[in-house]
This record gives structure tokens, C-alpha cells and sequence, in this order.
């Protein structure tokens, strides 16, 4: 923590001398009360799900974490799933050094792969995912990613849950879902999610939830299951339409 602290004044330093504009993802844009045990800081992270028909969606999100220290690496990596049904239209990353300058060509080997969904699976599989494992030697450091991935059959909702380990903190997190009219959606607000921002225009209806300033959860004895702490969002279909089958819910159980 001295030496992040003595990191934090050398970079304040140096920033009060640069073009407003030049940086991203600096580490002096943490709050300090985000720094407290914490590992990683979720940056930023927004997802936006658009359902264009029934059975037809598409979800883009853009994620930007630091990485303060070694105990964080595993953090770096990303996983996109798709299937038989989905694909991914994009996946893209930049990588920021503490300063917020990108050194992303310093990583020319860092390259996206395609594997099985299926841990030690097949050599093939309907359900796959594309990766990025990026490993670093200097900390800290933020690796930022944005992806979309269409589906052209609906069964579920993504949930939303952006706070995914102890000593990880949160800058600001937003979820969008927009609807046709005809569709409502179920959801379900737990720990520290407000309710949705709704508005609309003449064909959908738009919901957001944002989330900010979210501290480390640091396990202790007793304490409940890590995922009763933190906060996320369960959402469903209000109907399912799939070849002969087709049903409406009320409620999200």
C-alpha cells in the first residue's frame, strides 16, 4: 500500500503537466476510498441489451478494470460466450499503464482465441467462447474491453452482477434493457441496486439501473455466502416463444 500511495504522488505529479485528454484510466481518478484493500477497480461497466423481437437480442458491453497488484491477474482474463444460436460480433481491448496512456503495442502477441465452453472438453463443442489472457509484469495496470453478441433465440436474460470477487471495488456500473412495447421484461433488484430509470418512445421501452462507489467486500468468519453481499440484477422474459411452445410470466419467482 506505501508504495501504491508514493506511485499515486508521482503520478499526480506528472499528470498536472500533460494535455487534458491524453489519459485514460488514470489511477489519481480513484477515489482512496476505492483503494482501501482492494486488489482491482472496476472502472467502468456498461451493458446494454437490446431485444429486437421475440427471440431475437443483442448485448454490448464495455469493461474497463485496474489491476493494482499481482493478487489481481487472474482479473485480466475475459471469456465471451456463444453458441449454436449467439455470435460474437466484435471483441476488442486497449491496455493503459498507471498513467492512463495506452501501451496497447506493447502487446503484440496478446492475441484473441476460440476454445470449448467446456473445461478440458472437447475439441470442438456447439458451446464456445472467444478469450483474452493477457499476463502483465508491472503494476498497476487496466485492460479495457468492449464486445456485442447477437442471439437469435431467447430463453433467459442476462443477470447483471459486475462486483465478481473479494477486494475488488466499483466505479461506476450501468445496466440498459430496451423492449419492444409489446414485451415486458421480469427483474429483480438485490443489494445496493435502485430501482430502474424508465422511459420510453413510440415502438420500446427503455430501463436502466446504474450502480457507483462500491467498496472492497472483505470475507470474515461467519459472514455470509460472498454472493448474498454483493449487489446485482436478476432479469427474465416476460413471454417465451420457441417453435409450438409459447408462455407468458407475471412474475419474476
Amino acid at each position: 500500500m506505501k508504495n501504491l500511495i508514493l506511485l499515486l504522488i508521482v503520478v499526480s505529479g506528472i499528470s498536472t503537466v500533460t494535455v487534458a485528454g491524453e489519459m485514460k484510466f488514470s489511477i489519481t481518478d480513484i477515489p482512496a476510498c476505492l483503494l482501501k484493500n482492494a486488489n482491482s477497480v472496476i472502472r467502468v461497466h456498461e451493458t446494454t441489451f437490446v431485444v429486437t423481437e421475440i427471440d431475437k437480442a443483442c448485448v454490448t458491453t464495455h469493461y474497463a478494470i485496474t489491476l493494482l497488484n499481482e493478487k489481481a491477474s487472474d482479473e485480466a482474463e475475459i471469456k465471451v460466450f456463444y453458441d449454436k444460436t449467439s455470435s460474437v460480433s466484435y471483441l476488442k481491448f486497449r491496455i493503459y499503464n498507471a498513467l492512463g496512456l495506452d501501451i496497447t503495442r506493447s502487446f503484440k502477441k496478446l492475441e484473441i482465441t476460440d476454445e470449448s465452453a467446456i473445461p478440458g472438453g472437447q475439441l470442438y463443442s456447439d458451446d464456445r467462447c472467444k478469450v483474452i489472457s493477457p499476463l502483465f509484469a508491472q503494476y498497476p495496470v487496466t485492460i479495457e474491453y468492449s464486445y456485442e453478441i447477437t442471439s437469435s433465440l431467447i430463453f433467459s436474460y442476462p443477470s447483471w452482477a459486475p462486483i465478481l470477487s473479494t477486494n475488488m471495488s466499483l466505479q461506476e456500473a450501468s445496466f440498459t434493457l430496451i423492449t419492444p412495447k409489446l414485451i415486458k421484461p421480469r427483474y429483480r433488484e438485490v443489494n445496493l441496486v435502485p430501482a430502474p430509470i424508465i422511459s420510453d418512445n413510440i415502438k420500446s421501452d427503455k430501463y436502466f439501473w446504474e450502480i457507483k462507489d462500491i467498496a472492497t467486500i472483505e470475507p470474515e468468519p461467519f459472514s455470509p455466502p460472498f454472493y448474498e453481499l454483493v449487489p446485482y440484477l436478476l432479469l427474465a422474459p416476460g413471454h417465451i416463444k420457441y417453435k409450438e411452445y409459447d408462455q407468458s410470466f407475471q412474475k419474476l419467482e
